[in-house]
């Protein structure tokens, strides 16, 4: 369950940071948690690998930003309707896998097969040991083989100080659920012309 809060509050705290323009709307928290997804992973890879900034450092700066994000929805500076908002996919199924790993103890994630664990999370352990990316670019396999990957996989680990599997295995469970949102998102805006009504 923490990996879920961890991951989904920062992709969509940083999702509500940025301003959409023409996309503003009730039916952009789909885009907007995609947004903070891609922004997610931009931002540790720019933090870590293009700045070389220490691993923890480089989480807490993205967890502020994602921090403001959720101040200025509070502050009602987003179009997102709350009722929406508490219906949506990018909530409500986030909500339900924390209540069955609640139920099960927690999410557990054992590696396996030689390119999961050499590729991802095998080198997301050495970074973290390292204290950062920098540290150990010259001597992991394949150091430009999706960094950013590596990095989100180790994230939630700076704030813990420990290396946990399941923490790291509710990333792509937060990223599936970000494309689904905005997969709701771009349908409910097709349908609603249709069925003459402005809200879904």
């Amino acid at each position: 369950m923490p990996g879920i809060v961890f991951y989904g509050a920062m992709a969509l705290g940083l999702g509500l940071l940025i301003p959409l323009g023409k996309a503003e709307g009730p039916h952009s928290i789909g885009l907007r948690f995609v947004a903070g997804a891609a922004f997610l992973l931009l931002g540790l890879y720019a933090a870590m690998v293009l700045l070389a900034l220490p691993l923890r450092l480089s989480v807490l700066i993205i967890g502020a930003l994602s921090a403001a994000g959720w101040v200025r929805a509070f502050l009602g500076q987003t179009a997102i309707d709350a009722h929406e908002a508490v219906l949506h996919p990018a909530l409500v199924l986030p909500v339900v896998a924390a209540v069955v790993a609640s139920v099960y103890g927690r999410i557990d994630y054992i590696p396996y097969l030689v390119d999961e664990f050499t590729n991802w999370i095998g080198v997301s352990r050495v970074i973290h040991w390292a204290g950062s990316y920098e540290a150990v670019r010259e001597t992991v396999y394949l150091p430009g083989y999706t960094p950013g990957w590596r990095l989100l996989l180790l994230a939630p680990w700076q704030i813990t100080g420990e290396i946990d599997h399941g923490l790291s295995a509710a990333a792509p469970f937060v990223l599936h659920v970000a494309v689904l949102a905005l997969l709701y998102d771009i349908t409910v805006i097709m349908i609603a012309p249709q069925i003459g009504r402005a809200h879904v």
